[in-house]
C-alpha cells in the first residue's frame, strides 16, 4: 500500500471532519486518516459500478455523484 495518496482539499477536510469527530466520540481506535480514508473507500466500491468515475477528471462531478449509485449517476451523462 502506498504511503502518500493525493487527494483534492474537499476530500481532505472530510477526512479530518471525520478523524476530529471520532476523537471527539472517544474512539480508542480507527481514528487514523488512512483507516478513514480505507473505509469510505470500501463504503464507495461497494455502492456499484465504480468504473463510472474511471475516465472522468472532474472534481465537481465526481464530488457530486460519488455517493449516488451507479444507475444515478449514469443518468445525467
Amino acid at each position: 500500500m502506498a504511503k502518500r495518496v493525493l487527494v483534492y482539499d474537499e476530500v481532505l477536510d472530510m477526512l479530518l471532519q471525520a478523524q476530529n469527530q471520532r476523537v471527539e466520540d472517544g474512539w480508542e481506535r480507527g481514528t487514523s486518516l488512512e483507516q478513514i480514508a480505507s473505509e469510505a473507500i470500501i463504503f464507495w466500491y461497494s455502492q456499484g459500478n465504480n468504473e463510472r468515475f474511471r475516465n472522468i477528471n472532474d472534481q465537481d462531478y465526481i464530488l457530486k455523484n460519488a455517493g449516488k449509485p451507479a444507475d444515478k449517476a449514469l443518468e445525467g451523462t
